[in-house]
């Protein structure tokens, strides 16, 4: 159950994409930077799907510097959850048979949470 503070920090980051308008750059900027205090990450990345890659497209926290970083749709945890539709949880990188390992140790993630952003059906 979310508490009142996470419920209004929501509603805050609601009305600030509100606000960013079709601006889609600002939008992702905005949900990273504000995810990671929400949930308590230490690092928040929006991939998006291009061809056969997942293209780290915003980043925060500890995922910062990698911005533009490309990983195979094919082997990658984010290629799956595009595949599948579906939120996906990974607890250890170094034991998950789903992860790119060499690119969660590039960089430094070792747990992470995935979910699929739709607009318009896909």
């Amino acid at each position: 159950m979310l508490s009142s503070t996470q419920l209004m920090d929501i509603i805050g980051i609601q009305t600030e994409i509100a606000k960013l308008g079709m601006d889609l750059g600002a939008v992702m900027s905005l949900v990273v930077e504000r995810t990671l205090s929400l949930v308590g990450a230490d690092g928040a990345a929006i991939e998006m799907a291009e061809g056969d890659d997942m293209v780290y497209r915003a980043a925060a926290g500890g995922a910062a510097g990698q911005i533009g970083l490309r990983l195979k749709v094919d082997t990658s945890l984010s290629g799956l959850c595009v595949r599948t539709g579906e939120t996906l949880r990974c607890d250890d990188s170094e034991t998950d048979p789903r992860v790119d390992r060499e690119a969660c140790r590039k960089v430094g993630l070792r747990s992470m949470i995935v979910m699929p952003l739709k607009h318009n059906g896909t």
